[in-house]
């Protein structure tokens, strides 16, 4: 077991199985939307003047891209498909997609082009008040094929999709232009200045009435709405850190970067967070200095862990079987790794930031095969008050991001933080636990289907809650 402070034992059998971390802090320790991940994209293969299988809904947006400038064109109509998707129930705009027939036409986009429509389209959505973080949205280039049997993609022709977060919130979206839109089963619908109003005033009513609804009710909900999915514990990797050394920390992280490709190249982009630190491992009573990470991608971590097993075997082959008088067998394995990563380099562009201490700090992964680009950098640690974070804590990049502000003893408890009304319930649980210094990073759990939702195992918390209201 690992925790936020202090070095504990690990035998070599542990280190290469499942990890169960468990953490314990000081005692010092306040609507939302859902980031769209990989999962939520149109999953299809799309086929030039074939029907996609999505029909324009509430959901889905069809939209062909006409003119010599598709990049404007885009950019001059993305921002109110987003806001109203914003202001109903997210989803997904297609653009390349003819909607009288559900054809796929696609959009003519070089390679300079296609690193300018994100830029533009990022700028455009970030124009939209009340303001969203540009991590909320994602934009997936997907290649449109020559027929149905080739596997010969069309050079330069793309389906964009835009992916729209679902907003948890009363408030109602509008363009820069100050413009508000709601989806439609057709399309969207502009709202005048008396819609507007209606529209507000419906929101305020029905957030009103959730919270009258009482704590108990809220915690009853949550706890009903838990046993329905299934969740599973977060995933550790453990590597060897010799010294703490500036190129020996962008060593680590540029393996990291290679397990970024092997995870998540044929399933495109990917951002999400994970936390690190400098740990102690024994091994045959011998203390070792080893990176220590967390993170809830289980197919990356299990790669990380197979790449490091697969290292530790090759080291001890060559132990076994003997070096010559210089060396050699550990050269030519050495030269061998040095190879791999110089080829991975050139093909890639790849961005290594970290700042590893003895306490966690909050790491982001990027990976993007549109640009060739891998970063794992050490992000800046904010504070215990979840309004500071871009989904006020709701996804389980942002509450590894969180866990690291209180092992850096960011956390405190803020005007009506514990009012569930106020507050995602797995937070308030985590926050309880941290205040009694609780917290246990193995209570922490992620849904099976959907690595980016969290919640908290807090038995306690749930029973002083609904007892509290029984009486």
């Amino acid at each position: 077991m690992t925790g936020f402070g202090g070095n504990h034992g690990c035998t070599m059998a542990e280190r290469r199985g499942v990890y169960r971390i468990r953490a314990n802090l000081p005692d010092n320790p306040r609507a939302a939307y859902k980031v769209p991940d990989k999962d939520e994209m149109i999953q299809q293969r799309f086929t030039l003047n074939k029907p996609v299988a999505v029909e324009e809904t509430r959901h889905y947006e069809l939209k062909e891209v006409k003119g010599r400038n598709p990049v404007a064109a885009i950019k001059n109509t993305v921002d109110e498909y987003v806001v109203a998707f914003l202001n109903s129930e997210g989803g997904s705009i297609l653009f390349g997609i003819r909607n009288e027939d559900r054809l796929v036409v696609g959009v003519r986009l070089t390679y300079e082009v296609r690193d300018n429509l994100k830029k533009d389209v990022i700028v455009r959505l970030m124009q939209i008040q009340p303001p969203i973080a540009p991590s909320a949205y994602r934009i997936v280039l997907h290649e449109v094929y020559e027929d149905e049997n080739s596997l010969n993609v069309i050079l330069d022709l793309f389906v964009v999709e835009v992916i729209v977060p679902r907003a948890f919130t009363q408030e109602l979206f509008f363009t820069g232009g100050n413009e508000a839109f709601v989806k439609t089963d057709a399309g969207k619908k502009k709202l005048t200045g008396p819609e507007q109003y209606d529209e507000i005033r419906r929101r305020l009513i029905s957030h009103a009435e959730r919270r009258l609804a009482g704590q108990k009710g809220f915690a009853t909900n949550e706890l009903e709405f838990a046993t329905r999915k299934k969740w599973r514990g977060l995933e550790q990797c453990l590597a060897p850190a010799s010294i703490a050394s500036e190129q020996s920390i962008i060593g680590y992280g540029t393996e990291l970067a290679i397990c970024l490709h092997e995870t998540f190249c044929k399933t495109g982009y990917e951002q999400f967070n994970g936390m690190l630190r400098f740990d102690e491992m024994r091994v045959s009573d011998q203390p070792y200095r080893i990176y220590n990470l967390v993170c809830h991608q289980i197919g990356f971590c299990a790669v990380v862990n197979q790449r490091e097993t697969t290292t530790m075997e090759t080291v001890a082959t060559i132990k076994e079987s003997g070096l010559d008088a210089k060396g050699r067998n550990w050269e030519k394995a050495r030269e061998a790794m040095v190879r791999e990563v110089e080829a991975f380099e050139r093909e890639w562009n790849i961005a290594i930031n970290l700042v590893v201490s003895e306490k966690f700090l909050p790491v982001e992964f990027v990976y993007d095969p549109v640009t060739k680009r891998i970063s794992v950098t050490t992000l800046r640690i904010l504070s215990g008050n979840p309004d500071d974070y871009s989904n006020k804590v709701t996804t389980t990049s942002e509450v590894l991001h969180y866990i690291a502000a209180m092992a850096n003893g960011r956390i405190g408890v803020f005007d009506d933080f514990f009012d569930p009304a106020k507050q995602n319930y797995p937070l308030l649980k985590l926050v309880f636990a941290a205040s009694k210094a609780e917290f246990d990073l193995n209570s922490l759990r992620i849904n099976v289907d959907d690595y980016e939702e969290w919640d908290y195992l807090n038995p306690a918390f749930n029973d002083k809650l609904l007892t509290r209201k029984d009486k």
